[in-house]
């Protein structure tokens, strides 16, 4: 970018050139606008110093624009004379093309800030915030603004508005992000992943917004999902140590849980089939299957916890009523004992 604007202004500059040769030299409009294309051809090839000694002969010459200040502010601004900036803010801002212009207006505000002048900083960046709606920049500083102050509900705002006031831009995926961080903070996490999803949508090579949206989806238990953004982030990140290890557990964690799933599933299937033999009036079978099956999984303390886990909710309730329903229609001793050991595996357990 600078390359390009290094050219056009050396084309610009040979032209005014040429026409200065075929001017009277006391021109001094020509002179200044030779002076003032020098000043941006330096100051866009970071020779600052060449650029100030053409903004100086400008100055001297008493004939400078409001134009030629803008170029100088920008100058001042990268070189850190911040100081010299909040100087001119009088003399220039009357001057509609200096009030009228964002960008101007943003350095004034960063100046300002700089030397310590923060009210006055953070007056005219509201003010600006309410007079530039579409402007990037400004939201985007007005909105941090507000995050620092503590008062997140208006950063929303400012974004909402900025969002509904600006044209879909693809640089517009950072908004996005900075919304679905102030809904984390609000706790409306739902709401954040559509926020951070949209981010992504004009930005799927965004690293970070996948990492946050790994983060979401993992604290609302979705691992899956969790699982193959963190994926993504890595790809496109070219890998992070702690994020790896992480993706591990991660992984490791939802094999854990689908085989525990599993377990479960087995489990009520057993209660479903027993309940069936019971509901045929065939006792003696419901118990043994009952039987072999605590039999089997007593060595396995995850199935052992899972039936700890189910005896707490309604469902291994309703499974326990229905064993001492079948207790009760047995007569024989041997089959009342038998029950009894296997109810008494599941208190246990």
């Amino acid at each position: 970018m600078k390359q390009i604007t290094k050219k056009f202004l050396y084309l610009l500059f040979t032209s005014i050139l040429f026409l200065q040769h075929h001017l009277k030299p006391a021109d001094k409009v020509i002179q200044n606008l030779h002076r003032y294309i020098w000043a941006n051809y330096n100051h866009a090839g970071g020779k600052f110093n060449e650029a100030q000694k053409w903004y100086d002969a400008i100055f001297l010459s008493n004939q400078s624009s409001i134009h030629t200040y803008k170029g100088y502010i920008h100058l001042l601004r990268d070189i850190g004379k911040f100081q010299q900036i909040v100087n001119l803010i009088p003399k220039l801002e009357s001057n509609t093309a200096i009030t009228d212009d964002p960008g101007i207006q943003l350095i004034f505000i960063q100046s300002l800030e700089k030397t310590g002048r923060i009210n006055e900083a953070t007056n005219r960046l509201i003010t600006a915030n309410n007079k530039y709606k579409g402007d990037q920049e400004i939201a985007f500083h007005t909105a941090n603004l507000y995050l620092r102050r503590k008062e997140p509900k208006n950063a929303l705002i400012v974004i909402d508005n900025f969002l509904s006031n600006c044209p879909h831009k693809p640089n517009n995926f950072i908004f996005y992000f900075l919304k679905s961080q102030i809904l984390v903070n609000l706790n409306q996490k739902e709401k954040a992943v559509e926020q951070i999803k949209k981010c992504l949508e004009i930005h799927p090579n965004f690293d970070k917004g996948w990492l946050f949206y790994a983060l979401l989806e993992e604290q609302q238990g979705n691992l899956g999902e969790a699982i193959k953004a963190f994926t993504t982030y890595l790809n496109l990140s070219g890998g992070n140590k702690e994020v790896e290890q992480h993706l591990l557990q991660l992984i490791l964690k939802q094999r854990t849980l689908s085989q525990q799933n599993k377990s479960i599933n087995i489990e009520a299937d057993v209660f479903k089939h027993t309940k069936l033999l019971f509901e045929q009036k065939r006792y003696h079978e419901a118990l043994e299957q009952l039987q072999h099956y605590l039999n089997q999984n007593s060595h396995n303390s995850k199935i052992h916890n899972q039936i700890k886990i189910n005896y707490r909710s309604d469902e291994y309730k309703k499974s326990l009523a229905m064993v001492k329903q079948i207790l009760q229609k047995i007569d024989y001793i041997d089959k009342k004992q038998m029950f009894n050991q296997a109810i008494t595996k599941i208190w246990k357990s």
